[in-house]
């Protein structure tokens, strides 16, 4: 049997206390319920609460908390105030929430049957509760994240999916488990409590990467990503979902330039513009804008140190894939010294381009390294390049030791490190350079013999001469370099 509409506005006249159970209303009280039933159920429907109600005719599960509701909206005009009006505030949230319990059997809408990636991201992190549809924006705030992960992934190398609704189902949970530690911040999940995603995004990304060669799906599809409006989200100025003010995100966007500038300064990333930035950098930029906008929304010191912690972890990211998505061209293929000691002291990556002023540095001390270690006769040739590059990389190790201390970044462990490696790597050197040994032999005549003439080392004989009774004979005559000496 289904409610009607004067059986419902009956009961709210009887919840608000205008008239008792068996009374007739007046046609004014009637008119003041009447008015507002409408307008309540299109309100429930557009924050997604319960779909499909019709004023008309209720289904009795869900009579009496629609009652509720509107007796609730309608405290004012009949002057209600005080804990009777505190009382219907408080049955009118209750009633919502077991309509939202109820809100899939009395949707319009028909369920699918397929995988909700989104209602699962929203049921791990707490949203919704289990069976209970999200609100619009809830969803928006997912799904706006899954393209950039996805290109992230494929970044990567740890699986390329061209959608989450393309992808084979075997991978639906990890990539829900990837996506809900995504999703995290924005929810107002932070500190300690990303723990537990945090573990179960690195078991799901083994399990992809297991899988990934098999299941490998091409190319991502398109989508957009607000980074900025994704850094209002992460730092609480507006609740997820919901977009931000003009003026928040003009304080958000003035920094996009000097932290992509920095980023590139420092040679982490080069990026021109978010625009152009590849999907899978997004995310990433959107926490380290988060924690360089962190002061200036009021955070708290606490708070800047988590963000920053955040961020550290992102430029680490971004590091790791500055090589695949760098458009440029190699220039050379010859062993670079300068640039393998930078490396070796962890100023930059392998295969990052080192900045001028910090090979600079390290230029300053090749020419004097390299004539101090042929001085103590470790190194024999009179060029670098005179070297094979198995030495020319035992000369980068010396003079990346040579150089730590010029750069304050390198930590005292690596700096023991280096230190460590030098007697080996001269060693090396001192073994081997006798083969490169450019210098010009000196040439010596034999010790007894004639006067006449010297010859090099390879053409003596060391046979003993006939005895002679000339004591001129029994002078010694050394040769040098074509000189002589009586």
């Amino acid at each position: 049997m289904a409610y009607t509409r004067q059986d419902l506005i009956a009961l709210v006249l009887q919840n608000v206390g205008v008239l008792a159970a068996g009374q007739e209303a007046s046609l004014e009280d009637r008119a003041a319920v009447d008015i507002r039933i409408d307008p309540k159920l299109a309100e429930l429907a557009k924050r997604e609460i319960i779909t499909g109600l019709n004023g008309d005719s209720l289904d009795p599960a869900v009579f009496l908390h629609v009652a509720d509701i509107i007796a609730s909206a309608c405290r004012a005009p009949f002057g209600i105030t005080g804990n009777k009006a505190e009382v219907l505030t408080a049955a009118a949230a209750e009633a919502e929430a077991s309509l939202k319990l109820l809100s899939r059997q009395f949707s319009a809408t028909a369920a699918t049957g397929t995988f909700d990636v989104v209602r699962h991201v929203l049921e791990a992190l707490g949203v919704v509760t289990v069976g209970q549809d999200p609100s619009a924006q809830d969803r928006g705030v997912v799904a706006a994240r899954v393209v950039p992960m996805l290109a992230d992934l494929r970044s990567r190398e740890i699986i390329s999916v061209p959608s989450i609704t393309a992808a084979d189902p075997s991978t639906h949970l990890h990539l829900a488990a990837i996506l809900t530690l995504a999703c995290a911040v924005p929810f107002k999940i932070v500190g300690e409590a990303l723990l537990p995603f945090q573990a179960a995004a690195a078991q799901a990304e083994a399990a992809l990467r297991v899988i990934g060669r098999q299941l490998d799906g091409g190319v991502a599809t398109g989508g957009s990503f607000d980074v900025v409006q994704a850094v209002l989200e992460n730092l609480g100025v507006v609740m997820a979902g919901y977009t931000g003010s003009a003026k928040d995100r003009a304080v958000v966007s003035a920094r996009v330039g000097p932290t992509l500038a920095d980023l590139r300064l420092r040679e982490i990333a080069n990026i021109a513009s978010l625009e152009a930035a590849d999907s899978g950098l997004l995310i990433h930029l959107s926490v380290i804008l988060t924690s360089a906008c962190s002061q200036a929304f009021g955070k708290d010191a606490a708070t800047r140190t988590l963000l920053a912690g955040e961020a550290a972890k992102a430029e680490v990211s971004l590091k790791a894939l500055a090589r695949q998505i760098d458009t440029g061209t190699a220039v050379s293929g010859y062993f670079d010294p300068v640039q393998v000691a930078l490396e070796h002291l962890g100023i930059v990556a392998a295969g990052q381009t080192a900045s001028a002023k910090d090979r600079a540095v390290v230029e300053a001390r090749v020419q004097p390294k390299f004539m101090e270690l042929r001085g103590r006769d470790i190194c024999g040739v009179t060029d670098l390049s005179e070297l094979s590059l198995e030495l020319q990389g035992a000369f980068a190790r010396i003079l990346a030791a040579d150089c730590a201390l010029s750069f304050s970044e390198v930590p005292p462990q690596r700096l023991a490190l280096l230190l460590a490696a030098v007697p080996e790597a001269e060693s090396i050197l001192r073994y081997r350079s006798f083969v490169y040994d450019a210098r010009r032999p000196m040439r010596i005549e034999r010790f007894w013999g004639r006067r006449g003439g010297s010859a090099p080392i390879a053409q003596r004989s060391f046979a003993a001469p006939a005895p002679t009774s000339s004591p001129a004979s029994d002078q010694i005559t050394i040769i040098v370099d074509g000189g002589r000496e009586g």
